[in-house]
């Protein structure tokens, strides 16, 4: 018995014009940075063998600045209000730079959001404690895979 290996083409997943969108700008902003250019909101760190390509520091900022001015604005909001004003921005950032090593970026960006909803629990109900508000906005949810 002779096993014949088929070579693997590349498909787009589905006629989405925002998932072919996405991959054009990946292999964009690859080619740019594999020539030495800077691509917008990216840079590049060779490690060894290894070429890392990572949100710039001035992007990550601007990202944190349009999340603080949206909170801003949404003081004195609902959280249903808030979270469809924040969620956009979000995913977003996340599929721009999805291309890249953003994982300790992210990490640091959720961390931020969080002491951020911590603040905003706690300027909401000022008078109740943090198990209440632990229970309230903070549910587990646990599911089964």
């Amino acid at each position: 018995m002779t096993f014949t290996v088929a070579p693997v083409l590349k498909q787009p997943s589905s006629n989405n014009p925002q998932v072919e969108q996405l991959t054009v700008l990946a292999e964009q902003v690859l080619a740019e940075l594999k020539l030495g250019k800077q691509a917008a909101g990216y840079k590049s760190a060779q490690k060894a063998l290894k070429r890392l390509i990572k949100p710039s520091k001035k992007s990550v900022l601007n990202i944190r600045s349009k999340l603080r001015s949206e909170w801003l604005n949404c003081k004195g909001k609902s959280v249903d209000a808030v979270i469809k004003k924040l969620n956009p921005i979000i995913r977003g950032q996340a599929n721009y730079f999805r291309v890249g090593v953003a994982s300790k970026i992210f990490n640091s960006l959720d961390h931020w959001l969080y002491e951020k909803q911590k603040m905003y629990a706690k300027r909401t109900h000022r008078n109740k404690s943090d198990s209440w508000r632990k229970a309230k906005y903070y549910r587990i949810c646990l599911t089964m895979f």
